[in-house]
C-alpha cells in the first residue's frame, strides 16, 4: 500500500491534477457570495463541486501520509497548512451532513462560518507549487524575527502616544448628529431632515487602549488625518458636542504622531523588513565574477564591405544623427498632444499632416538602418525591433484610413481596424532609445521581471484570499443601493444608519467588488470609513437590553395613536418601554425578560411603513414615496430605538414573521442575514490587509527595483574593469578576443583533422559551439 500511495504522489500527472483541483478551488470561491441560496442551481452546483475538491485533497493527503508516515509528513511547514485545510474541509462536510435538513441554531451557523472561513487558505498551496513564491516566502519567513522586534518597537510607541491620547481626549469626542444641539440631554428626537438625532463618536478616538492604537495606527497611514485632527481640536466634554478650534494647541499632539508613528516608525518597519529581504536575496545571488563569465556574450557582426551600404552606417550611427532622430521623437510628441475632444478642423488637419511626416521620416529611419546593417542584425536589436513595429502600425492605420475613406467600409469593421491608430502613442516611448539614463532604468525593469513577477503573484495571491474573506465576513453588510430594493427586500437595511452604509463601489458583495475595495485600502484611500461602516455597532456589542427613552416612546405613541402600555395586560398588543430591560421599575419586574419593546416597536414600524408604501416600489423616491409622508416618519421611529443595524436574531425573526424577504433575484430562498458588524474581526482584517500589502509587500517592489538598479551598475562597472596587469584591456574586450580566437582555433583543427576529430575541446560556458561562426 505504501509502495502504491507513492507512486500515485510523484506521478506528475498527479500533481498536476491537484494543481487544476486547486485552481477549480480558486474559481469555486471567486464566484461564492452570501446572495447565493443554497437550493438554487448555482448553490448545488458549488457544493458538489466542494465535495469533489474535498474528496481530491483528502485522498493526497491520505496518499502522503502513508507513504511518508505522519511524523515525516508533519516535518514540512507546507503539509501542516496543507492538514489543517483537509481537517477543517471533513468537519465542515460531517457538520453540514449531521445538520442537513434541520432547524440549526444560529451558534451552529457560526461554527460552520468559520470552517468556511478557513477554505480561503486553500489558494496559498499554490505557493508550494511555485518555486520563485516559495523562495519568497522563505525569504520573507526569514525576516520574522528582526521585524518582530521593530513591530514590538512600534507596539510599544503606539501604546505610550495611546496613554497621552487617552489623558487628553478619552471620553470627549463625542457630538450630536444634529449639529444645532450641543448639549447631549438636547440630542434627542428628530432633526431637520427628518433623521433621528443620536450622540455619537468620532471614528478615530481614544476612549480605551485598544481603540487609541488603532487610532494611532489609523494616523501613521495617514488616512484622511486632518479630518480626524480636526475633530479632537473641536472635542469638549462628555456631555458637550464640537465646539469650533475649543482646543487648538491639540495640534501639536497630532502632528507629532504623525512625525513619530507615521513617518519614522511605520518606515523603520519597512526598513527593516527591506534590509531582511536585501541580505537574504544577496546570499542566494551568484557571485558577479561567475555571473558575468557565464553571461551570454552578444553576438559581433562585420561591418558591410559595400561602400555605399558603409557610408549609410556611418550616416546612422553618428550622433548627430541620433540628435536628428531624437528631435523629431520629441516633436512628434509634442504634435500628438495638440489633439484634444471636439476638436477644431484646423487641429484635424494639422494631426494627419504631422501623422504623415513623422511617419515617412521614422520610416525612411528605419529603411536606412535596415539597408546598412542587414535585416539580420538591424533585427537582433531590442530597440530597432521596437521601431518596426511602429513604423509598420503607423503604415497599417494609414492604409486603413485610406481604405476607409476610399472603399467605404463597414463602419463596425473600420472602428475595429482603426485599432492600429492607437498604437501610434507608442511613438512616444522612443524616447527612450534617445536617453541613455531612460534606457538604464528600462534594463533595469526589464532585469527585475521575474523578482516583480514573484512579488506581484505574491500581492494578487494576498489581495484574493483576503477578498475571499472579506466576501464571507462583510458581504452582509448594507451598501447605498440595497435601501433601494423593491418590497419587503429594502426592509433588511432601512434600519442601518446612513453614515454606516458602505458605497456600493467598495463593497465585498462578490470577489471583483473585493479586489477593488482592497485595492481602494491598500492605496489609502479613507479605509477608515470602511473601518467604521465595519464595525458597527461597536466595540462593546450592540446594547439592547435598556429601556426605550421616555421622548421616543411619545413620538410613537402620537404616531401610533394609542399607548400600548394603557391596553388591557391580556391584549397581545399590550407592551411598555421597560419590556427586556434589566433595569424595569419594581412594579413591572415580572414582565421582564419579555420580548424587548425595541423589537415591538420596529415590528409595529415596519408594518405600518409597508401599508403606506404597497405598490409603489417603481417611484423614483422608493423607498419613501411623497404620496406616502409617514412612511419616513414610521421607520425614523425604529431608527430611534434601533442600534443602527439588524442582529442575526432580529432579522431572522421579522423574516419568520414576513416583515423581511431575503429571496433571491431568481426567486430561491435564502436566510437571512444580519446588517451589524464585528469590532474585532473589522479591525485585524483590515490592519492586518494593510500592513501586508501597504507595508510590505508593496515597499519591496522599491527595494527590488533599487537592488536591482544597484547590481546593474555593478555588472557595468566590471564589465569595465581592466585585467589583472593589463593597464588598457577590459574585461569584456578580452572575452570578445577569446572568443574569437577560440572559434579561429577550432576553424583551423577542423581543417587540418576533418569534421571527424575529437582533439576539440569543449568550448567554454558563453562560447558558440565550433560548428557555427560567431557572427563577426
Amino acid at each position: 500500500l505504501r509502495v502504491a500511495c507513492k507512486w500515485l504522489v510523484e506521478l506528475k500527472w498527479f500533481d498536476r491534477y491537484i494543481l487544476g483541483c486547486i485552481l477549480l478551488s480558486c474559481v469555486s470561491l471567486a464566484y461564492e457570495n452570501p446572495g447565493i441560496s443554497d437550493v438554487s442551481p448555482t448553490g448545488l452546483a458549488l457544493r458538489d463541486i466542494d465535495l469533489f475538491l474535498n474528496s481530491s485533497f483528502i485522498l493526497e493527503c491520505v496518499c502522503k501520509i502513508i507513504s511518508l508516515s505522519f511524523v515525516v509528513y508533519m516535518k514540512s511547514g507546507w503539509n501542516k497548512l496543507d492538514f489543517l485545510i483537509v481537517s477543517t474541509s471533513i468537519l465542515d462536510m460531517v457538520l453540514t451532513a449531521a445538520f442537513s435538513g434541520q432547524n440549526v441554531d444560529l451558534s451552529v451557523l457560526k461554527i460552520f462560518r468559520i470552517f468556511r472561513i478557513l477554505r480561503a487558505l486553500r489558494p496559498l498551496r499554490i505557493i508550494a507549487r511555485a518555486r520563485g513564491l516559495r523562495i519568497l516566502v522563505s525569504t520573507i519567513l526569514s525576516a520574522t524575527k528582526p521585524v518582530l522586534n521593530t513591530l514590538g518597537i512600534a507596539i510599544v510607541t503606539f501604546a505610550l502616544f495611546g496613554i497621552l491620547g487617552m489623558q487628553l481626549l478619552s471620553g470627549k469626542m463625542w457630538t450630536c448628529s444634529d449639529p444645532l444641539r450641543f448639549q447631549k440631554d438636547d440630542c434627542r428626537g428628530i432633526d431637520e431632515g427628518g433623521s433621528p438625532r443620536k450622540w455619537v463618536r468620532a471614528d478615530v478616538h481614544f476612549d480605551r487602549i485598544d481603540q487609541a492604537i488603532r487610532s494611532l495606527f489609523i494616523l501613521a497611514t495617514q488616512d484622511d488625518w486632518p479630518e480626524h485632527m480636526w475633530a479632537g481640536i473641536d472635542a469638549t466634554s462628555s456631555t458637550t458636542g464640537a465646539k469650533q478650534n475649543h482646543s487648538l494647541w491639540l495640534f501639536i499632539f497630532y502632528v507629532f504622531c504623525i512625525l513619530v508613528a507615521g513617518y519614522l516608525v511605520i518606515n523603520i518597519f519597512v526598513g527593516v523588513f527591506v534590509d531582511c529581504y536585501n541580505s537574504v536575496a544577496a546570499e542566494m545571488e551568484e557571485p558577479l565574477e561567475e555571473k558575468l563569465t557565464m553571461s551570454r556574450i552578444p553576438p559581433i557582426f562585420d561591418d558591410p564591405v559595400n561602400a555605399v551600404r558603409c557610408a549609410v552606417m556611418q550616416v546612422v550611427l553618428t550622433t548627430s544623427f541620433d540628435m536628428f532622430i531624437a528631435f523629431f521623437i520629441v516633436t512628434n510628441v509634442l504634435s500628438m498632444a495638440f489633439e484634444s475632444f471636439k476638436q477644431s478642423q484646423s487641429q484635424t488637419d494639422f494631426g494627419v499632416v504631422a501623422n504623415y511626416f513623422f511617419t515617412f521620416i521614422f520610416g525612411w529611419e528605419c529603411l536606412a538602418k535596415m539597408y546598412a546593417f542587414y535585416p539580420r542584425r538591424y533585427f537582433s536589436a531590442n530597440w530597432n525591433r521596437f521601431d518596426f513595429f511602429i513604423v509598420f502600425v503607423s503604415f497599417a492605420g494609414i492604409a486603413i484610413d485610406e481604405l476607409g475613406t476610399s472603399v467605404g467600409l463597414n463602419p463596425t469593421v473600420l472602428r475595429v481596424l482603426r485599432v492600429f491608430r492607437i498604437f501610434r502613442i507608442l511613438r512616444a516611448f522612443r524616447i527612450f532609445k534617445a536617453l541613455k539614463g531612460l534606457q538604464a532604468i528600462i534594463a533595469t525593469l526589464g532585469d527585475s521581471l521575474p523578482a516583480l513577477m514573484n512579488l506581484f503573484s505574491m500581492l494578487g495571491l494576498v489581495f484574493f484570499i483576503f477578498a475571499v474573506l472579506g466576501v464571507t465576513q462583510f458581504g452582509t453588510l448594507c451598501d447605498d443601493n440595497d435601501v433601494g430594493k423593491e418590497g419587503l427586500k429594502a426592509v433588511r437595511c432601512l434600519f442601518t444608519d446612513d453614515d454606516s452604509l458602505l458605497d456600493h463601489h467598495a463593497s465585498f458583495k462578490t470577489i471583483f467588488l473585493g479586489i477593488l475595495t482592497l485595492f481602494r485600502v491598500a492605496t489609502g484611500d479613507a479605509w477608515g470609513e470602511l473601518l467604521a461602516a465595519a464595525s458597527v455597532p461597536g466595540p462593546n456589542g450592540v446594547v439592547l437590553h435598556i429601556p426605550v427613552r421616555e421622548k421616543e416612546w411619545t413620538d410613537f405613541t402620537e404616531l401610533l395613536g394609542y399607548d400600548p402600555s394603557s391596553l388591557d395586560k391580556d391584549d397581545p398588543l399590550y407592551f411598555t418601554r421597560w419590556d427586556g430591560s434589566s433595569t424595569a421599575p419594581p412594579a413591572l419586574e415580572e414582565r421582564s425578560g419579555l420580548e424587548a419593546a425595541y423589537v415591538q416597536m420596529t415590528r409595529i414600524s415596519i408594518q405600518k411603513w409597508y401599508e403606506g408604501v404597497q405598490g409603489m416600489d417603481e417611484d423614483a423616491d422608493w423607498p419613501f414615496p411623497e404620496s406616502a409622508p409617514d412612511a419616513a416618519t414610521w421607520i425614523t421611529i425604529g431608527r430611534q430605538v434601533m442600534p443602527g443595524c439588524f442582529t442575526d436574531e432580529d432579522v431572522i425573526l421579522f423574516q419568520q414573521e414576513g416583515l423581511v424577504d431575503c429571496t433571491t433575484d431568481d426567486g430561491y430562498p435564502l436566510v437571512c442575514t444580519g446588517t451589524c458588524g464585528n469590532y474585532w474581526v473589522s479591525n485585524i482584517y483590515f490592519c492586518a490587509f494593510v500592513c501586508i500589502a501597504a507595508f510590505v509587500l508593496l515597499q519591496l517592489v522599491i527595494a527590488v527595483l533599487m537592488e536591482q538598479l544597484n547590481a546593474n551598475e555593478d555588472e557595468q562597472s566590471a564589465k569595465h574593469m581592466l585585467m589583472p596587469g593589463a593597464e588598457t584591456l577590459r574585461k569584456d574586450v578580452f572575452l570578445r578576443m577569446f572568443r574569437r580566437w577560440r572559434w579561429n582555433a577550432d576553424r583551423i583543427d577542423k581543417f587540418l583533422n576533418g569534421p571527424g576529430s575529437k582533439r576539440s575541446s569543449v568550448a567554454p560556458s558563453g562560447a558558440p559551439s565550433p560548428a557555427k561562426k560567431p557572427q563577426g
